[in-house]
């Protein structure tokens, strides 16, 4: 509920309120009921957004929104079907409200010459009774689904593959943990680029609706004392378990394949692979939530293991490593001058 409220108020929205009926979250008194959904189909735990009709759960009132919803859509010729889901405590039987609709809709819009097609109709009516109302609505968005962030652990994933990472902690979130990034900076590594890094963290802020959410940054070039550009994808994962052992719960990697970092077998701190197993479809549905483009996805598979594994770049000499923490809360604003709170480790 906090998350959602907090979508909301981030958006913009005042005086609404939340209510909650039988498994669905109710949202009244909203200024744009499509633009609320939007939004809200974007926080995890939600199955699925829709701006909806309220009427009370009574036959004669579900029937008659019903008609006016379809009036004010249906055009001339095209065809229609009824579908109703209802909770326990719902006294209307589902069949009826859609035997019943449809055949009050074609009496009522006879003069259309509309159709029932229950196949693959033009105009699809949804009546969802919860307790002791109604919700008509046509247009449901889906959501992430999943459980909602901090009903379970709070981990550290570690910005190490692009835009893979990004995806590997949103497959954690919707399994209900808080993500916090690890994001390695250099300027001797393109790819560890600080701006590309940070317009990749913007993308986790965008999706977690709080005020108290950090990413951890780690500057490389003023952390080795060896040239910076012989660091490997090892090397990064090792400072990020260390720095997760008390802090986190866990730490994410983002290998797709069975190739997996040596890093999980010299730690007893937990090492998460999400996305292993997933196919090419999984990771493009996931790309097509967090809002990039799946042509950003491939280039990122083909350089993402070029350098696991490398033992001679593991014990490279190491000072203190100091990660500073960066509000991303409510999608703060990521400026290029990262001002920190700083965290010492050896």
């Amino acid at each position: 509920m906090d998350d959602l409220r907090s979508t909301l108020t981030r958006a913009g929205f005042r005086d609404f309120k939340l209510e909650r009926r039988a498994a669905r979250v109710l949202v009244r008194t909203v200024s744009d009921p499509d633009r609320a959904a939007a939004l809200l189909a974007r926080v995890f735990g939600v199955a699925y957004a829709a701006p909806v009709e309220i009427v009370p759960a009574r036959l004669d009132d579900v029937l008659q929104a019903v008609v006016r919803f379809v009036d004010d859509h249906l055009g001339h010729g095209e065809s229609f079907a009824i579908r109703s889901r209802h909770s326990k405590l719902s006294q209307l039987p589902r069949r009826e409200i859609e035997q019943k609709g449809g055949a009050e809709v074609l009496r009522s819009l006879a003069g259309r010459e509309v159709t029932v097609n229950l196949e693959e109709p033009d105009f699809l009516i949804s009546v969802d009774t919860a307790d002791d109302l109604a919700l008509i609505y046509r247009d449901r968005i889906a959501g992430p689904g999943g459980l909602p962030l901090s009903s379970r652990w709070k981990m550290l994933v570690v910005v190490d593959s692009g835009i893979v990472s990004i995806l590997a902690a949103v497959a954690m979130m919707r399994r209900g943990c808080l993500v916090e990034p690890f994001i390695p900076i250099s300027a001797q590594l393109s790819r560890f680029a600080k701006g590309t890094q940070l317009a990749l963290v913007k993308v986790l802020g965008e999706l977690v609706p709080r005020p108290q959410y950090f990413a951890h940054v780690v500057d490389l070039d003023m952390t080795l004392k060896a040239d910076t550009s012989q660091i490997s994808s090892e090397g990064v994962r090792k400072m990020a378990v260390q720095y997760a052992a008390h802090r986190f719960r866990g730490t994410i990697f983002s290998d797709v394949s069975g190739k997996i970092s040596k890093v999980s077998k010299n730690y007893r701190s937990p090492v998460f692979y999400p996305l292993l197993g997933l196919d090419v479809e999984e990771l493009n549905s996931l790309c097509e939530f967090v809002g990039v483009s799946k042509r950003t996805l491939s280039p990122q598979l083909g350089v993402q293991y070029e350098d696991l594994n490398n033992d001679e770049l593991f014990d490279y000499p190491v000072g203190d490593i100091v990660v500073m923490r960066l509000p991303l809360g409510l999608a703060t604003e990521v400026h290029d001058d990262i001002a920190c709170e700083s965290h010492g480790m050896h």
